[in-house]
């Protein structure tokens, strides 16, 4: 209701309402931002709800996408100090203090 009396268009009130309730308001407000009308509360002529459920899914898919791949660059670059580590130090190295500073004075 909020929404509908700020302007934005709701096509299937369903949808909208399953929507809200397993996303939450708050969460699916902050992709409608940028259809809102200058220093209003209303939104811009036009806005549709499908919209801005179109734009979360897609930063979801793209946030999931990324974190995917960082997590491979992760292990990746972790596995690549580890085995630098091991042959400049050592398979024990990792135990000796003298490998270590401390920086705090």
């Amino acid at each position: 209701s909020l929404l509908k009396a700020r302007g934005m268009t709701i096509e299937d009130d369903d949808e909208a309402l399953n929507a809200l309730r397993s996303l939450n308001y708050y969460r699916i407000s902050g992709y409608s931002f940028q259809f809102k009308c200058s220093g209003e509360e209303k939104f811009e002529p036009g806005t549709s709800f499908s919209t801005v459920l179109k734009l979360y899914d897609f930063d979801s898919r793209l946030r999931n996408t990324i974190i995917r791949y960082l997590e491979i660059i992760e292990v990746y670059a972790r596995t690549e100090i580890a085995y630098w580590f091991s042959r400049e130090f050592g398979s024990y190295g990792h135990y000796a203090e003298w490998n270590f500073r401390c920086h705090a004075e």
